[in-house]
């Protein structure tokens, strides 16, 4: 066992007068990797009996010192705190930017494994703050279309206007003015403007005598 383990076991287990002991998630995150794999063993004596019950279902082995083993990966007991630590070193902190899903399951898998442990990384990193704050919303809530309707039966009487610009000069015009009744007809009516045209000059051309009676649909 290494040194700084033994001494942080030595410390912990002297700092509890009695069998029972309880780590809280701040202290667990302030530990080294190091501590934190001295907290994970302490555990792992705490709830040793009962730990021996997953040695045959998840397949775990022993090492000399009597500590439990998925493969090359120490085994966690079922503590939310603990576990939240462990989360804590492989997610939330600031060294390793706040993997997803499955790049922080993939970095703890090589030194620590729990059952079901995917579902426990899911829900710590759907709820991290960081993330969510971060998170790019790939579905935003789009807004109502609200059709026009029109209830005349005379055509132009709903149009909607629109400018074809940039175009070659001709006759002192460079832009063309489209009209289009939006509901009876669909027709369309191209006038030539100039690009500088103004909203006096739309009205203008909208009103114009021989434009009157197709637009408004009287005579």
């Amino acid at each position: 066992m290494p040194k700084s383990i033994a001494k942080t076991l030595g410390a912990l287990s002297q700092s509890n007068s009695t069998s029972e002991f309880t780590l809280t998630v701040a202290e667990i995150e302030e530990s080294a990797s190091e501590d934190l794999d001295a907290k994970v063993k302490l555990y792992q004596d705490e709830h040793y009996q009962s730990l021996l019950t997953w040695k045959d279902t998840h397949g775990l082995c022993l090492d000399g010192q009597n500590y439990l083993w998925k493969g090359d990966a120490l085994v966690v007991v079922e503590n939310n705190n603990l576990r939240r630590g462990v989360l804590y070193h492989f997610h939330t902190l600031k060294t390793t930017g706040h993997p997803g899903i499955t790049k922080t399951i993939q970095l703890i898998q090589p030194y620590y494994w729990w059952p079901h442990m995917k579902d426990f990384v899911t829900a710590y990193v759907k709820g991290c703050t960081t993330c969510q704050m971060n998170k790019i919303n790939t579905h935003p809530t789009r807004p109502p279309l609200f059709p026009i309707t029109s209830s005349s039966n005379l055509p132009f009487q709903t149009i909607a206007v629109d400018f074809i610009i940039k175009l070659p000069l001709s006759y002192g015009n460079d832009t063309i003015l489209t009209i289009t009744d939006h509901d009876v007809s669909k027709a369309s009516i191209f006038l030539p403007c100039k690009e500088t045209i103004d909203t006096v000059g739309i009205a203008e051309l909208l009103y114009i005598p021989c434009m009157s009676s197709l637009i408004t649909g009287y005579p």
